[in-house]
């Protein structure tokens, strides 16, 4: 069948490409739907594959993306794929457990199609680059390179950190896509996670055990040799092990996996490193940026500067020449507020490293006076946030007022005094105390624009348990958290802020104060957690 995209570019000239739909069968005979667009009849030639399980009841073909146009007008074909359980496909959708399997499955489907030309490109952003990584490992000669956006291959990094499982990321994602074609009602609301125990989540939620899910829940330790199963994850963490295929990365500097996509890059060998290049835009996992961002970014939207950049990446790897705008071998990142873009092998730290003493309600280059400040946490009133920064959904978001309940403390530097560019990562010490067997601690900073307006760039959440296996009650300890890296310039006027709480609700599990596996917990306990002002700090480098 004929499918006109017209629609697409009503300023191109109308052609048509062909069209053909199949219900695939997968390695245990489930159908899998697909479809196949091709620039023309008996093509033989390259071939981009997406998987999806996002799709509903199949549109027609004109009501794809404009990728697909450019694809086809590139002389690509492409192969499009609808996951188990998702749109027309049949089977149960049980996230990540399938999809090396399906992904390999249709892999050995193509080579054996007439189209096929030895050369098949990868593409997808988030779960959809998932699907790829899940095979990955065993990738053979005829991958030739691929577009990933907005994922981290190491599923750990995806549903924890530090042990802090992240409702605001993949916990209320996980309970819309288990079985989202046979469980249509969920009995689910955010406080669902604070369920005791959890051991009841799945049986509340979805009416019946989901191991999927209490598997997760059971393993909060990144050490634990669970992730190193397959349902664990462990081949994805496996796919850029030996990577022989140049790959374009891509994140941003509040997606909600910026520093596994960092990581990763860093992680690549020596020779895989100079095939790959990574992208980093100053948005969040809309990376490309929405049409009236919150904090708009001169300059900042990949496309205007290197227009249709996924296909032109593509063609370039087909013609064997550098692909426009960025070079194998190197990070490319959006300075913030300098609006301009910088490329090097690494996002380093700056060379200048700035510590800032937090003292009672500022940010000083000095330390003042050592003092205690002590508030009240309730797990079963945690406060509240406004914005995932880079751990989870929902980015910079403009930030309540400065202390704004009696379990946050704020800290607020001067006003700065000329351009300042910070560059790389940052890291905040604090000495503390609690009256508890095991609690946390969660650090915020924000900068503050000239208006007053507040919006938040980075964050990080740590148990006490978690770094001093032993602690006793009433002990006096220091406590680091870490901070993704980042790129951004402060001009004068405008001011650093620093939150420090015990919680980060709707996005991080409000911890138990209590020692052991929070899975099992059947209650809370409220702490009294002590700040000693003064002995704490603030580190970031600036470049």
């Amino acid at each position: 069948m004929k499918a006109q995209m017209e629609s697409l570019f009503p300023f191109w000239k109308r052609f048509e490409v062909e069209y053909k739909e199949f219900m695939l069968p997968a390695r245990d005979g489930v159908e899998i739907f697909t479809q196949l667009f091709t620039p023309e009849e008996d093509f033989k030639g390259p071939v981009v594959v997406i998987r999806c399980p996002y799709e509903t009841e199949a549109p027609p073909p004109e009501l794809h993306t404009g990728f697909v146009a450019e694809l086809l007008r590139a002389g690509f074909a492409l192969v499009y794929q609808h996951c188990r359980g998702c749109g027309r496909s049949k089977g149960e959708c049980i996230p990540y457990n399938n999809e090396r399997e399906d992904g390999l499955a249709l892999l050995d489907w193509i080579r054996q199609q007439p189209f096929y030309a030895n050369e098949i490109y990868l593409s997808g952003g988030s779960y959809l680059s998932s699907v790829h990584f899940a095979w990955m490992d065993a990738a053979e000669d005829d991958i030739k390179g691929a577009v990933l956006d907005v994922q981290d291959c190491n599923r750990y990094n995806i549903l924890y950190r530090n042990g802090f499982y992240k409702c605001g990321l993949h916990g209320s994602w996980a309970v819309r896509m288990y079985k989202k074609k046979q469980l249509l009602k969920k009995n689910f609301t955010e406080d669902s996670f604070r369920i005791l125990p959890l051991t009841e989540f799945s049986r509340a939620v979805f009416g019946e055990e989901a191991p999927f899910m209490s598997e997760e829940f059971r393993h909060p330790d990144p050490a634990d040799p669970f992730w190193e199963t397959p349902d664990g994850g462990g081949h994805f963490k496996k796919a850029l092990d030996g990577l022989k295929f140049p790959v374009l990365f891509i994140t941003s500097f509040y997606d909600i996996y910026t520093e596994g996509v960092l990581d990763m890059w860093e992680n690549l060998s020596p020779e895989s490193r100079a095939r790959c290049a990574l992208l980093v835009t100053p948005f969040d996992h809309n990376y490309r940026g929405a049409a009236e961002p919150l904090v708009p970014y001169a300059n900042g939207k990949i496309e205007s500067v290197w227009p249709n950049f996924k296909v032109e990446y593509l063609k370039a790897l087909r013609e064997n020449r550098t692909p426009g705008f960025i070079t194998p071998g190197n990070v490319t990142w959006h300075a913030q507020h300098e609006g301009i873009w910088r490329t090097a092998p690494h996002l380093t730290d700056g060379e200048k490293k700035v510590v800032l003493k937090l003292n009672p309600g500022t940010l000083d280059a000095a330390s003042g006076e050592e003092k205690e400040i002590t508030y009240t946490y309730n797990p079963y009133a945690p406060a509240v946030f406004k914005g995932g920064c880079c751990n989870n959904f929902g980015g910079q978001q403009l930030q309540d007022a400065p202390d704004s309940r009696y379990d946050i403390i704020s800290f607020l530097s001067a006003p700065f005094e000329r351009d300042t560019v910070f560059q790389g990562g940052g890291k905040v010490k604090l000495k503390v105390r609690s009256d508890c067997e095991d609690t946390c601690f969660y650090a915020r900073l924000s900068y503050v624009n000239k208006e007053g307006k507040c919006f938040c760039m980075r964050d990080d959440i740590v148990s006490v348990a978690g770094q001093y296996p032993d602690y006793v009650p009433g002990s006096i300890v220091e406590l680091v958290l870490n901070f993704a890296p980042n790129a951004f310039k402060l001009v004068p006027g405008e001011q650093l802020r620093l939150d420090i709480s015990s919680s980060c609700w709707p996005y991080f599990l409000p911890h138990r104060n209590r020692k052991g596996n929070f899975w099992e917990m059947e209650r809370c306990a409220i702490a009294h957690n002590t700040l000693f002002t003064g002995a704490s700090e603030l580190i970031l480098f600036e470049r």
